[in-house]
């Protein structure tokens, strides 16, 4: 499976190429779901659905330090997306966003300390890219995917669809 995406555009003034944007999957399935995105320079995680300590690994696994993290973005709140959550972001700090109904639904062993959430509003805008949620089709409280945009380039992800809308 794909674990892994990069995009590189080259410089036309001094033939350098630079990474735009890198996506790779952590974790996926149903023993927990992680992903990493960095575009712009923005560095995301999309859920934390293993132990933080896989998650730790799996992040310095693609040279990333998870202290770094711009945020972390819950896209519903089963616990193979969010089980890893209270340790992580005691321990890294980054800030963690999800929709209110999403954060009223977490089970209390999900729990993550009020210092670290946030709620997802209709888009964010954090280090130059625009994160906007959409509505998904799941069976959970408020479940959502995200559109990344920086510049001319978009990202999409979505996990858990029961079916595809036209939006």
């Amino acid at each position: 499976g794909l674990t892994g995406f990069f995009y590189w555009q080259e410089s036309a003034a001094d033939r350098t190429n630079e990474l735009i944007m890198q996506l790779h999957i952590l974790a996926s399935g149903s023993t927990g779901n992680a992903i990493y995105i960095e575009l712009g320079g923005a560095k995301f995680l999309v859920d934390a659905g293993r132990s933080a300590r896989r998650v730790e690994r799996g992040l310095r696994g693609v040279g990333v330090d998870p202290a770094e993290l711009d945020a972390v973005l819950v896209t519903h709140e089963h616990s193979d997306h969010v089980s890893g959550l209270p340790v992580f972001t005691r321990k890294f700090g980054a800030p963690v966003f999800a929709r209110r109904r999403t954060w009223d639904a977490f089970q209390p062993a999900h729990h993550v300390e009020a210092e670290y959430r946030r709620e997802l509003g209709s888009y964010l805008d954090i280090g130059g890219v625009r994160i906007e949620p959409f509505a998904i089709s799941h069976d959970a409280a408020e479940p959502v995917g995200y559109s990344f945009h920086c510049g001319d380039i978009k990202c999409v992800v979505a996990t858990d669809m029961g079916c595809v809308s036209e939006r």
